[in-house]
């Protein structure tokens, strides 16, 4: 499956790139093929699909769980 960013992924593959340019232990993301990067990118979207968020989201026709309203921070709680 193709890496689609809003439909089965959050970023697309450039994204990606620039955020793990700037973070320490990133051997394993450097080291892998673009394929396995986008492989990569849908699973972590799906492993997030599958949590229980509080809060909706902000349009019924969009595909991912984010963006969403009616949420906050409470560091207090962790959430």
């Amino acid at each position: 499956m193709a890496l689609v960013k809003n439909t089965n992924a959050y970023a697309d593959l450039s994204e990606a790139e620039t955020y793990f340019a700037d973070r320490l232990d990133v051997a394993a993301w450097t080291a892998a093929d673009d394929p396995t990067k986008s492989q990569a990118l849908v699973t972590a979207t799906l492993y997030l699909e599958n949590m229980n968020w509080t809060g909706n989201v902000v349009s019924d026709s969009q595909a991912l769980a984010f963006p969403r309203e009616g949420t906050y921070f409470d560091p207090r709680m962790g959430t």
